[in-house]
């Protein structure tokens, strides 16, 4: 990555970032759309069009277009009036439809909106903020003093792509290092593993936010999801009892799958009740 040089990963780090947000924001609106498949019909254009201007170094004006025209998608009068459900898991398996059976059409079927969590790009931001600790344990003190000066670069550098979003997009965004380290400390090392804290972090952040229900997907014997799977007892008992369950995708399209879907969401409209 190195010597693809810093202007080249930070174009990279805009297009990520960026296609994240999107992606969270169609997750969100598509049970909406007047039109049935606008959303995601817009968010293909956008997706060329991100690329685009990545490439013809005209990116901050094509994002503010490409916002403009998001928000200029027809949704119905009745937006943001299902339940919330938040999915956490592997990277993979969470955002790709293929890998999830279509998870989050079934959902909307379902009568539900969807949460959804960043890819790899969260983990990048989280391994930057902490890294001055890293330093220090590995006695490096000035390196960390450093990188911890270096830090805060983070926070404006996502600021500058945020504020072309609107404010009213319900779905949470990751939070920073301080309080995924806080709330994964109550349940397991946060040094294991950056994902898991994210993973776990990003139940609260779900709850916090407003979300009815917890879903944890993940591929075959993925560590991430089993790890999270087995602090969930837990978990639920700090946030309210909240509605976790975890569903493992082997790439089979097992009908065991859509059973357990339909048993969790029945206990949200339960819970609602």
């Amino acid at each position: 990555m190195k010597k693809l040089g810093v202007p080249y990963q930070l174009r990279m780090g805009h297009g990520i970032y960026s296609i994240d947000r999107f992606f969270k924001w169609k997750t969100e609106i598509e049970p909406y759309e007047v039109e049935k498949g606008s959303v995601d019909k817009v968010y293909r254009e956008i997706l060329l069009e991100i690329e685009k201007g990545l490439a013809e170094d005209r990116f901050f004006k094509t994002l503010e277009e490409c916002v403009e025209r998001f928000k200029a998608v027809p949704l119905s009068e009745n937006k943001s009036t299902r339940p919330k459900i938040g999915i956490i898991g592997d990277s993979y398996t969470r955002v790709n439809c293929h890998s999830n059976n279509n998870l989050y059409q079934r959902l909307n079927e379902m009568g539900f909106e969807v949460w959804t969590s960043a890819s790899m790009i969260d983990i990048t931001f989280l391994g930057i903020e902490q890294m001055h600790l890293e330093f220090i344990k590995k006695g490096r003190p000035v390196s960390g003093m450093l990188m911890k000066l270096y830090s805060p670069g983070v926070k404006k550098w996502r600021g500058r792509i945020d504020k072309y979003f609107p404010d009213n997009i319900a779905t949470p965004q990751e939070r920073p290092f301080k309080d995924i380290y806080k709330c994964t400390e109550k349940y397991i090392n946060f040094w294991i593993d950056r994902a898991l804290a994210s993973n776990i972090s990003r139940v609260e952040e779900f709850k916090e936010g407003g979300a009815d229900g917890i879903i944890n997907v993940m591929c075959h014997n993925c560590m991430l999801g089993n790890v999270v799977s087995a602090l969930s007892g837990s978990i639920k008992k700090d946030m309210d009892e909240i509605p976790i369950c975890s569903i493992i995708y082997e790439g089979l399209k097992s009908t065991h799958n859509v059973n357990r879907l339909e048993a969790f969401t029945d206990q949200i409209k339960n819970c609602l009740r």
